[in-house]
């Protein structure tokens, strides 16, 4: 058995999680037709379904040439491939008998994308049916229901990851303030 050929190129690529009911790889045969099985060699293009932010999706790539001399083990560096999410208000009232608490922060994302893999880091997400196909993702409330003093930042307790989006992408965000005067 010969792993390394000498004069060859290779080609690795790998995601995490791979057996999550939330992702689904289809890989590029030789011919440049989509094969659900992992194991085809090539490039392809993962589906990702956002049920709650709280799953990551990571991805490496790496090529290796065997024209010099034989290499080494394969060592992947992985990449996230989904944006992390927090909160963060601050209390902009002019008097420190202002304080507020933010809860119940909320926003609603696409749930479904899909992503080519190209073997670089410049990841261009396609997402199916952004306005119909979406989740609501919660990040529950500032630190614990901490009261926020005049001119400090307070942020959410959770942190989510949800699909990347352009610019043009919109999310409805949802929150509730209480304002309070001294006690």
């Amino acid at each position: 058995t010969q792993y390394w050929v000498k004069g060859h190129n290779y080609r690795f690529f790998a995601v995490a999680p791979r057996h999550s009911a939330n992702v689904a790889i289809a890989a590029l045969q030789e011919d440049g037709n989509l094969n659900n099985d992992p194991h085809v060699n090539g490039l392809g293009n993962i589906t990702f379904t956002n049920v709650n932010g709280t799953e990551d999706l990571l991805y490496a790539s790496l090529s290796k040439s065997t024209e010099q001399s034989i290499p080494d083990k394969v060592q992947f560096q992985f990449d996230h491939i989904l944006s992390k999410v927090k909160f963060s208000f601050t209390n902009g009232f002019a008097t420190d008998n202002v304080t507020l608490a933010v809860r119940e922060v909320k926003m609603v994302v696409p749930s479904t994308g899909q992503v080519v893999l190209n073997g670089h880091d410049d990841y261009n997400w396609a997402l199916v049916e952004p306005t119909t196909n979406v989740v609501t993702l919660d990040f529950k409330d500032i630190e614990k229901a901490a009261r926020v003093a005049k001119g400090k930042k307070g942020y959410t307790d959770n942190e989510r990851l949800t699909i990347p989006a352009g610019l043009d992408q919109q999310y409805k965000v949802t929150f509730i303030v209480d304002l309070y005067m001294g006690e």
